[in-house]
């Protein structure tokens, strides 16, 4: 009985970069690509539990991104809450649609332009529904709280750490709660939506696979650095496919302050 021979792959392999820039913040992701000319690869479906959790990581990230690219130090973050709680959830976004209105008339009165984000939630152990925003800032923050009038409303100044407001836009975005509809953040029409810039064959294959597999021990922070000049790494992971055997390696950096935008 004969052994059937390994098929070597014959197609094209490169390394690709996709970098999202967003105010201070760059997001890094290095990955092999593979083509063949004249075959499209097969789509390995993945499970629901695995797009669920995908799906849950990508609109985590494009929450983040979205923040970094439209909000900045003196914008606002709000918590509103009610005294009587709303009927159901359509109730309780009526509410909160009907705030985002007066917050425009104000901020047309006071010839600023407002953005904001948005998330509406049911408490996980009270089941009261409140909301989460991020708003523009530039007027009185009692004139917004005045606006509410539902309940309590707590206003606060952005304040950007290390990891500028990621881990704050993380939570409000649902990062670890349940996976309700309901829960997804949304934004308005005027915020800046991110787009990625790619480099495709910048780094060779072992350049990357040296990337990753540092990145996955912890010791990637330099190599990143070294690759970004004037960027400081504060996050990277690398994980190696069992598959194709290529790395795929992820990244957070800050802008160094004298480099700050």
């Amino acid at each position: 009985m004969t052994r059937a021979k390994k098929r070597k792959y014959n197609g094209r392999l490169f390394t690709r970069e996709r970098i999202y820039v967003t105010g201070d913040r760059m997001e890094v992701s290095v990955y092999p690509v593979f083509q063949k000319p004249g075959m499209r690869r097969a789509k390995c479906k993945p499970t629901s539990e695995i797009q669920q959790a995908l799906n849950e990581k990508n609109s985590i990230n494009e929450a983040i991104r979205t923040a970094e690219a439209n909000f900045f130090p003196g914008d606002y973050a709000l918590d509103l809450t009610y005294e009587a709680e709303p009927a159901d959830l359509e109730d309780a976004q009526r509410e909160l649609c009907n705030f985002v209105k007066r917050l425009r008339r104000l901020y047309k009165a006071a010839g600023v332009e407002l953005k904001y984000m948005k998330r509406t939630e049911s408490g996980k152990k009270s089941g009261r529904w409140h909301h989460h925003l991020y708003i523009t800032g530039g007027v009185d923050r009692n004139d917004v709280e005045e606006l509410w009038g539902r309940g309590r409303c707590n206003t606060r100044r952005l304040q950007f750490g290390k990891d500028g407001i990621e881990g704050l836009t993380a939570y409000i975005a649902g990062q670890g709660k349940a996976r309700e509809t309901y829960r997804r953040w949304s934004c308005s029409r005027n915020c800046v939506r991110p787009q990625p810039e790619e480099i495709n064959g910048r780094l060779d294959a072992e350049e990357a696979d040296d990337l990753g597999e540092a990145a996955a021990m912890g010791m990637g922070y330099n190599m990143f650095e070294a690759q970004y000049p004037g960027w400081e790494c504060v996050h990277c992971e690398g994980s190696k496919n069992a598959l194709n055997k290529g790395w795929y390696t992820y990244a957070v950096l800050r802008r160094r302050p004298e480099n700050a935008a």
